[in-house]
């Protein structure tokens, strides 16, 4: 699996769901030199961004913004 990180895309990791994992992930990823935009949003239940919380405004807003940025390269 290592390989395949020095190989990746920017990868943005958004989830409370296996929190250890992904938190070993984007740093291996980060290792490896990828540019990881990674966060944790506390407090929050598995589908917050589709809550009309002021948080799930927040992730659906950046998650937003890294695709226009991603398609616009």
């Amino acid at each position: 699996m290592d390989s395949k990180l020095s190989r990746m895309d920017r990868k943005r990791v958004k989830t409370k769901i296996y929190l250890d994992e992904m938190c070993r992930f984007a740093k291996k990823a980060s290792k490896a030199g990828n540019d990881v935009d990674f966060k944790i949003y506390d407090g929050m239940v598995h589908c917050f961004l589709y809550l009309p919380v002021p948080e799930g405004i927040k992730a659906l807003d950046e998650i937003s913004m890294y695709i226009r940025k991603q398609l616009n390269t």
